[in-house]
């Protein structure tokens, strides 16, 4: 099983299902692999969560640099909107909802 599909899966059952359902064993069978495969690529809750961030941060910064506009002021505001549009936004507030924790999404701030 791919990093890429577990992501899927846990952010699959979080717009489902909501942050309270998102725990290690529903995303292994959602994602159709055994518990023992989530956990090579995600030890903890935490790091599946930290891993969805970083995705999150990823997909956007590809965002950014694919606008192709002067400055990266125009660039970020072309992608928020592109975000917006896309139905992206959606994705982020689940992910960073079931996170809760300031430590994990401090990435985002940054």
């Amino acid at each position: 099983m791919r990093r890429e599909e577990l992501l899927d899966a846990a952010e699959s059952l979080l717009c489902d299902q909501g942050s309270q359902a998102l725990t290690l064993a529903a995303v292994a069978e959602r994602a159709g692999c055994s518990k023992g495969g989530l956990l090579y690529h995600f030890a903890t809750k935490e790091a599946l969560i930290k891993g969805m961030v970083e995705r999150l941060i990823e997909d956007f910064d590809q965002l950014v640099a694919a606008q192709g506009h002067d400055t990266y002021t125009k660039n970020y505001l072309h992608a928020t909107f592109a975000a917006v549009r896309s139905g992206r936004l959606r994705r982020w507030a689940v992910v960073t909802g079931a996170s809760g924790s300031p430590y994990l999404l401090a990435p985002l701030r940054e």
